[in-house]
């Protein structure tokens, strides 16, 4: 794969988010996102945070698949060593949140905000359809 240009020199592709090999299937008492949580190592497929709100929670190493985050206010948050495929982000408000070294496809971001948000290494893919 070529490398990015900049000025001054290469730019580093991202790197793939390292996954466990076996994620636990999310039990939403357990492993909702909300203010406070830390979770790590859950598989959600189809889970709805629609219209949440939740501030200073942590993800690591998680797959999102199918997931809707519309209308959801997330504050302070980060996602980490996460794979987010085919989510819906439409109309979400994320503030201060970070994706580090995630990977993001096939997922839907219209009208979304990502106010003082920093994405670090992660890799962005558009559906293949």
């Amino acid at each position: 794969m070529p490398r990015a240009m900049r000025q001054g020199g290469p730019v580093k592709n991202p790197s793939a988010p390292r996954l466990p090999s076996r994620l636990d299937p999310a039990e939403l008492w357990r492993d909702a996102l909300e203010d406070d949580a830390i979770v790590k190592r859950v598989a959600y497929v189809g889970t709805s945070f629609a219209g949440v709100h939740a501030e200073a929670f942590e993800t690591e190493g998680c797959r999102f698949e199918g997931v809707r985050f519309s209308g959801a206010m997330i504050r302070q948050s980060q996602f980490s060593h996460s794979v987010l495929d085919t989510c819906d982000f439409a109309e979400l408000k994320a503030s201060d949140v970070s994706l580090v070294r995630c990977a993001v496809s096939g997922s839907r971001v219209t009208g979304s905000s990502w106010k003082s948000s920093t994405f670090r290494g992660a890799l962005t893919r558009p559906h293949p359809g």
